[in-house]
């Protein structure tokens, strides 16, 4: 009877390792297709495939990173932070999960709190320029106009692309007509 109860063990732990060789296979596809979906701009369609990864994988904190950029913008901003919110309780030690949750915050409103979320993200590696960049949007939120300039003239010398995406960025809209602002952006 000793024997027999092995046999089926043995087949239990061999039929699970084939589920999870399985199931891993499935989430890299969707994972795929997720990111397909999200730089196609099919915001619904790449959240319902991240999601079934993060059900497939509980820990892949990179799905939950997307599932997070896609919730952002497919304009589901809470369901964005929760996603940023549990990569980081994966892999705290990530400066893009941190800079999704600052983001995710500046869209809720809660700009106090996002800008503390970049100052972190800062402090892990200063040359995060998406970090630099939200907080120049936090400090124009604010109308701290010294301090938005000063936190993107960073970003734009770590990265120039912020050149372009702050002249079009609804957030410094007040500083549209700043000279200093103005020479910042100059494309």
């Amino acid at each position: 009877m000793v024997h027999g109860t092995n046999r089926v063990v043995c087949m239990v732990i061999v039929l699970t390792a084939f589920a999870s060789i399985a199931g891993a296979g499935e989430a890299e596809e969707r994972f795929d297709k997720g990111v397909l979906l999200l730089d196609s701009r099919r915001y619904p369609e790449a959240i319902a495939e991240f999601q079934r990864v993060t059900a497939l994988q509980r820990t892949n904190a990179e799905a939950w990173s997307s599932l997070g950029r896609a919730s952002l913008r497919g304009g589901r901003y809470q369901d964005g932070l929760n996603a940023f919110d549990e990569a980081i309780h994966l892999q705290p030690d990530r400066p893009a999960y941190w800079n999704g949750r600052g983001d995710s915050l500046v869209l809720l409103g809660r700009t106090d709190e996002a800008l503390k979320v970049y100052e972190r993200t800062i402090e892990m590696d200063p040359k995060q320029d998406a970090a630099w960049y939200g907080k120049a949007r936090c400090h124009a939120l604010k109308a701290e106009k010294t301090d938005a300039l000063a936190c993107l003239a960073r970003a734009i010398d770590l990265n120039s692309q912020w050149k372009n995406r702050a002249y079009h960025d609804r957030t410094f809209w007040s500083l549209k007509n700043d000279k200093d602002f103005q020479q910042l952006v100059e494309l």
